[in-house]
């Protein structure tokens, strides 16, 4: 399980393999070869590294030392994705056990009592080795070993196209042949040992280990002597405890992501990582002018609200130990839920109680004797699941006050408190004779959300115009967090985007006594759900306000 992002895989026919050297003449010698001085080698040792995150890109001062029950803990890929393979984040606790990198050679592996903080991964070739640790996850064949090497020779500054021909063709992989070209850029080839020891004396002795590290590993990688990957391992990862230079992290502490929520790292060695994320209602965000008051945003409305790991750094507090450079790879080799094309779908949002909406959903027939509403080919032009608007169509109210629809939605209520089973069903139209009618039911599955699927399509004249689901009394989801009335990450966000009036039946109050309906969405099919905040457009309606 891991990330897919919709990126273009480059054909292969691109960049033709092994990765062609210029054919270039060599002159003669002459016998006597005069002596060449050595060019400064300082000021590229010293450039911008090709990554060059360090825990002054961390912001230790928003950590949190926070303790929580591992039990509690729900698998990330339960939530849905977004468009771009992002997981959709709701309030509550989740981890993802993922492929991690070195991504600094000559330094020490973890250790147990040494926590990671969060940074954002930066350098002169930061975008290629994102994009590596992204497309990891679409090839699953490649070894993580094979990647490890390739991020090894970028890192240590090799030209690909001396690399060894498993390095060369991984990189063909993952890569586009531009960025081939580019990785061919700005790198050092074989150093004489004098010239290098002149050029990184004055250096710190940490560095000194590191440029020696990537020194050694450039020669290792474009050697055709055949070394091996526990060779390259030996010189990359040190073992034992380095000597202590930076403040010390606990495993405890958290990191404030620029996304709003709360993750921490738990290595088991360089190469597995245990993501795992706190993420709380909701999160501030500082106003531009200081005379304004700070606004508080739903996760769900962050641009960047789809997580994806694949490039995220885990920084320990000391220099001398690893920069963990994270993938959306699982780290048992196997490749996350996704459409035929490679690429993930966006999972449609079923419902919230804090429960996930990427949960299978339970039978689809759970009122027998029942009929399945046919649902032919559409033809009516619309975008996919996002709904057009279609003259007259019903409003909210003219939907779930229908007698057809509130004798099935109370069915629907009767039952999820018998079994504690979600259940949803959508709205059908007909928009000659004015008739509604709705879906076979679909139930969800115990402790998990009900997964209502895509959007029906329209026929004929019938169109859907609405959906409703219920919300179990009891949430006995571990590590979820109970929400009364629409999830603003999963339910608010679904109807905003697929501009569907929508309705769930939930209780009132915690103490569950009283049993209300929460409308919101748009008032009308394909419309653009209004308020300054899709949770604001959220109205609280008893059983009995139909009929007054």
């Amino acid at each position: 399980m891991g990330l897919l992002l919709a990126t273009t895989r480059p054909a292969l026919g691109q960049f033709p393999f092994p990765i062609p050297k210029p054919s270039i003449p060599i002159p003669q010698l002459p016998s006597s070869i005069p002596q060449i001085p050595i060019p400064d080698l300082t000021k590229l040792l010293e450039g911008e590294a090709p990554v060059s995150t360090s825990f002054s890109d961390t912001k230790s001062k928003t950590s949190l030392s926070l303790q929580f029950d591992s039990k509690k803990f729900r698998p990330l890929t339960e939530l849905p994705r977004s468009s771009k393979g992002g997981f959709l984040l709701r309030p509550g606790l989740f981890e993802l056990f993922v492929q991690s990198y070195c991504l600094k050679a000559g330094t020490h592996g973890p250790s147990k009592g040494n926590g990671y903080l969060y940074a954002a991964l930066k350098g002169s070739k930061a975008g290629i080795v994102r994009k590596i640790l992204q497309n990891s996850a679409r090839y699953p064949e490649i070894k993580q070993e094979d990647i490890q090497m390739l991020l090894w020779a970028i890192t240590a500054r090799t030209k690909i196209s001396d690399t060894r021909p498993e390095i060369q063709q991984v990189a063909v992989k993952l890569l586009t042949s531009d960025e081939i070209f580019k990785l061919n850029g700005g790198t050092l080839g074989l150093i004489p040992k004098q010239a290098f020891v002149q050029a990184t004396a004055h250096l710190p002795p940490v560095v000194q280990q590191v440029l020696q590290a990537e020194a050694r590993i450039r020669e290792m990688l474009t050697s055709t002597a055949g070394t091996t990957y526990q060779q390259l391992e030996q010189i990359a990862v040190l073992v034992g405890e380095p000597k202590k230079d930076g403040p010390t992290i606990s495993p405890e502490q958290w990191s404030l992501h620029p996304q709003g929520f709360y993750v921490r790292y738990l290595p088991t060695g360089y190469n597995k990582t245990l993501i795992q994320l706190y993420v709380p209602d909701n999160f501030k965000v500082k106003a531009a002018n200081k005379n304004q008051p700070d606004k508080t945003l739903l996760i769900a409305q962050n641009n960047d609200a789809g997580y994806n790991p694949a490039g995220d750094v885990a920084v320990p507090g000391d220099t001398g130990r690893q920069r963990l450079g994270m993938s959306g790879r699982p780290a048992d080799g196997g490749t996350p839920p996704s459409g035929s094309s490679g690429q993930p779908s966006e999972a449609p949002s079923g419902s919230s109680s804090g429960q996930p909406s990427g949960a299978p959903s339970g039978s689809s027939s759970g009122q027998p004797g029942e009929a399945p509403t046919q649902q032919p080919s559409s033809t009516t032009p619309r975008n996919g699941n996002t709904l057009n608007q279609i003259p007259g169509s019903p409003s909210k109210r003219e939907i779930f006050c229908n007698p057809s629809v509130r004798a099935a939605l109370d069915r629907d209520w009767q039952a999820t408190r018998k079994d504690n089973l979600e259940r949803g069903r959508w709205v059908v139209w007909n928009s000659a004779t004015g008739q509604f009618t709705t879906t076979n039911v679909i139930v969800g599955s115990p402790g998990a959300a009900v997964a209502l699927g895509n959007t029906p399509s329209d026929v004929n004249g019938s169109y859907v115009v609405g959906v409703y689901h219920t919300h179990p009394p009891v949430n006995d989801e571990p590590g979820s967090v109970a929400v009364l009335g629409p999830s603003p990450f999963n339910d608010i966000v679904h109807a905003d985007r697929r501009q569907i009036p929508s309705l769930v039946r939930d209780f009132s109050d915690e103490s569950k006594t009283r049993v209300i309906d929460y409308l919101y969405g748009p008032n009308h099919r394909g419309e653009a759900q209004p308020g300054d905040t899709a949770k604001t457009n959220v109205i609280r309606q008893s059983l009995n306000s139909c009929s007054d």
